[in-house]
């Protein structure tokens, strides 16, 4: 039982996600097929990432994201 109740305690102090810390950020967003987009953050689910370029929206699925860095 004490294992159980080390990983529920382990899982409760890690983050779910980094999202937080990219809001409202401009950063670079490089893509598989090595597309780079440059743009603010906007919002970010669990599966998406919703970039301003520009003046326009971008959603981004996080599937197709090699990495994310700030601009």
């Amino acid at each position: 039982m004490e294992g159980v109740e080390r990983r529920r305690k382990r899982a409760e102090e890690r983050p779910e996600d980094l999202d937080s810390e990219l809001l409202g950020r401009e950063v670079e967003v490089v893509l598989q097929s090595g597309g780079v987009l440059r743009g603010r953050v906007a919002a970010a689910t669990r599966y998406w990432l919703k970039l301003e370029l520009g003046g326009r929206c971008v959603y981004v699925n996080k599937s197709f994201t090699v990495f994310v860095r700030p601009a």
